[in-house]
């Protein structure tokens, strides 16, 4: 027989230093091992330094709000889990098609036809906001184009 008395919620103390341990060890091991294994693997957030960012907003003839999802200018979230791993159809979603993208700045003439194309014959106005650097210190909006789309 052992002399040692046990205290309370010992048990309790060691199940929760062995569940840190394991989920230290596969924070660390996952990524070296599996490559892409979301959440361990998954990029963070503002991992990468944008120059420039489009805000589009859009109105129909009447003055209403349209999503920016029914004409493809949604910003879709670059940290979503990627689609494929491990050579099989991935766990990830995958994201409507947009022409919204970080660092990238379409002509009046793309936003046009690219709204035009899912506009359903509908008159919409867009309104693009690139957002950037103002100076070194400062981040802010650097142009304000109107587009309108469909037949007058």
């Amino acid at each position: 027989m052992s002399d040692r008395v046990p205290t309370p919620g010992s048990r309790g103390r060691r199940a929760e230093r062995l569940g840190v341990i394991l989920f230290c060890s596969a924070t660390v091991l996952v990524p070296l091992v599996a490559g892409e294994w979301f959440p361990f693997s998954a990029p963070t957030m503002f991992s990468e330094r944008t120059a420039s960012y489009c805000h589009y907003r859009v109105w129909d003839e009447d003055g209403d709000r349209v999503r920016r999802s029914e004409v493809g200018l949604q910003c879709n979230n670059p940290h979503d889990p990627p689609l494929t791993t491990f050579g099989r159809r991935g766990y990830g979603r995958l994201s409507p098609e947009t022409l919204n993208l970080y660092d990238v700045e379409p002509t009046v003439e793309e936003i046009r036809e690219h709204v035009e194309a899912r506009a359903e014959g509908r008159r919409l106005v867009v309104q693009r906001l690139v957002i950037g650097a103002v100076d070194d210190r400062r981040v802010g909006v650097v142009r304000d184009d109107t587009i309108e789309v469909g037949q007058p």
